[in-house]
């Protein structure tokens, strides 16, 4: 059986207004105390203060400022997509449709997720940095063409100083001239 939270703040942008009435009438008993996204931004850590769950609809950049307060602070979080956000509703998992989504993000079993950070900027599925050869090529330059032009390029390679770390592991030196992070 699905335990649900029984209170919990819900974080709206004005694009997710919409979605107020509907979270706020949800059907699992949970109280809902709603926040505009503009009152949460004027006063993070006293809007959240004491929260132990919170649900957001709100664009990309919002959710990841939501995700790295609550690393600090320690509460959960539930997503409820908004128009434009199918690629991230997939790389995390999430239901299609807002009904499955809105129960989705009031249930009390939650898991830990690891939350990756590059330059202190929260990474939701994918970054790249540098150079990364064939695949910054354009697409219309044909294969042989890709090769020939990244062999010349080769001699101007740019090694990026990086330091990778981990919860509970020492930090990592090293360097490359690219690559990509897909969470």
């Amino acid at each position: 059986m699905v335990a649900f939270v029984h209170r919990a703040h819900f974080i709206y942008d004005p694009l997710a207004h919409n979605l107020l009435d509907k979270v706020r009438a949800n059907d699992y008993g949970a109280y809902i105390e709603p926040v505009a996204v503009d009152a949460w931004l004027a006063a993070p850590e006293a809007v959240l203060a004491g929260a132990g769950h919170v649900v957001i609809a709100a664009p990309l950049e919002r959710i990841r400022q939501l995700l790295l307060q609550s690393s600090r602070e320690g509460f959960s979080v539930g997503i409820v997509p908004i128009a434009g956000q199918q690629r991230m509703a997939r790389a995390l998992g999430l239901p299609d449709g807002v009904d499955a989504a809105i129960e989705f993000a009031l249930r009390q079993d939650s898991y830990v997720m690891d939350l990756v950070l590059c330059n202190g900027q929260v990474i939701l599925y994918r970054a790249t940095f540098g150079w990364l050869p064939l695949l910054d090529e354009p697409e219309e330059v044909g294969p042989l063409r890709a090769v020939l032009r990244t062999l010349r390029k080769l001699q101007r390679i740019r090694l990026f100083p990086l330091k990778i770390t981990t919860a509970g592991h020492p930090a990592i030196r090293t360097a490359a001239s690219g690559g990509m992070l897909v969470t």
